[in-house]
């Protein structure tokens, strides 16, 4: 056999196999975003709203973790229009539907009046800054705060089922699914 027929015979499988590799890569079948897939939030036009609690069951006086994250789970990048400098806001109702808490009001927090554009890209969570009482840059660019089952003027709750829910305030806002504390 000479070197070349050598060569040739070496070579051949090489050459089927990149030519192979290119045309997986030349293929029109898009990556999908799974971003959707790994969450048990809110899925509202494309943006995934996500809130979880470290507990389902607390006793009076006890602190409750709340974790927040927001994602586009789409395609393309999603144009975001905040009306102020507040990019969420966290919520917890009674059973009747009345807000108790408050993030923004527990904390104090206040926003600059102005209007803020930014953008999500594609298949991305957003990456929140930092603000008071939040740990912000969990691996999904979540933010994580406490709730220390005590209203907005900090007086103890009464117990019973709460509902807890976050919103995402680009635009109208997007919601985030909902979760529940009962408080004993």
């Amino acid at each position: 056999m000479s070197r070349t027929q050598r060569y040739q015979r070496f070579s051949m499988p090489w050459i089927i196999l990149a030519l192979f590799l290119v045309l997986q890569g030349c293929s029109d079948t898009p990556n999908r975003c799974t971003l959707a897939d790994k969450s048990d939030g809110k899925l509202t036009d494309g943006v995934l709203v996500t809130l979880s609690s470290d507990r389902t069951d607390v006793a009076a006086g006890q602190e409750v973790r709340l974790t927040f994250s927001a994602g586009n789970a789409t395609e393309q990048a999603k144009d975001l229009i905040f009306m102020s400098g507040q990019k969420y806001e966290l919520y917890v109702l009674n059973s009747t539907g009345t807000i108790v808490w408050q993030w923004s009001v527990y904390y104090g927090v206040g926003f600059t009046l102005s209007i803020v554009h930014d953008v999500l890209p594609a298949c991305s969570y957003y990456q929140f800054s930092d603000y008071d009482q939040i740990s912000v840059g969990g691996p999904d660019g979540s933010v994580t705060t406490t709730w220390k089952t005590d209203d907005n003027l900090r007086n103890p709750l009464p117990p019973g089922v709460y509902t807890l829910y976050a919103v995402f305030s680009p635009g109208s806002g997007y919601e985030s699914n909902r979760a529940t504390v009962t408080l004993q």
